[in-house]
């Protein structure tokens, strides 16, 4: 669809983009639950990578708690946890 490398162009990239940038360093902060699965899945829509990362988080036993949190998003202190079992998202890709 878009013929541009991003990585040319001198603007601020937006978040939605973040995913394509695979050299850019992970940074550990609150993330949105399905903006979190959509880093790790960017392949999937955001309903079906929701899905499958918790699928993804039930498989570890210290990580089944986060599947009850409620609201809208991974803490930062959560999000370490995460990528300490899991990887960092990019290099998942």
């Amino acid at each position: 669809m878009f013929d541009t490398n991003y990585h040319e162009l001198n603007i601020n990239y937006p978040r939605i983009f973040n995913f394509m940038m695979k050299d850019e360093k992970f940074t550990i902060r609150a993330y949105g639950k399905s903006e979190l699965a959509m880093l790790y899945l960017p392949h999937l829509d955001k309903d079906s990578a929701l899905k499958h990362f918790r699928r993804k988080l039930n498989e570890h036993k210290c990580l089944r708690p986060l599947l009850h949190t409620s609201g809208r998003y991974y803490w930062p202190k959560e999000v370490r946890r995460i990528v300490k079992m899991l990887g960092q998202p990019y290099e998942n890709q």
